[in-house]
């Protein structure tokens, strides 16, 4: 979600005042905030100097939880899950619980006698 308004408001700023200080209209200031569009990466950056915050921020990303690099079991849709879990069964894997998406695309790629 697009923090845009959030950060304006608390500046007291109106959209016709934000958008005069990073060359836009008032409309376009009101289609990002509303998520009707989206800024570009370069409009990000200038919004986050004139709000006084980061583009993380506006976006709404929380900068002191890590990355995770990792999908569990349970935030994968179950068709891909029963894909994954017929393909542990033909290769005799174990199900631990969590599944090496990229392991196993890179076993499939060898197997069909391509290296990556």
């Amino acid at each position: 979600m697009i923090r845009i308004r959030e950060f304006r408001k608390a500046l007291n700023m109106t959209t016709a005042q934000l958008g005069s200080l990073v060359g836009v209209v008032p409309s376009a200031i009101t289609n990002w905030e509303t998520g009707f569009r989206r800024p570009d990466v370069d409009m990000l950056v200038k919004l986050a100097r004139v709000l006084g915050c980061t583009p993380n921020d506006i976006l709404g990303f929380e900068e002191d939880k890590p990355a995770q690099d990792e999908v569990t079991e349970r935030e994968v849709p179950a068709c891909v899950r029963a894909t994954v879990e017929v393909s542990a069964d033909r290769s005799g894997n174990a199900n631990t619980g969590r599944t090496d998406f990229a392991e196993i695309a890179k076993r499939r790629v060898e197997e069909a006698g391509r290296t990556v």
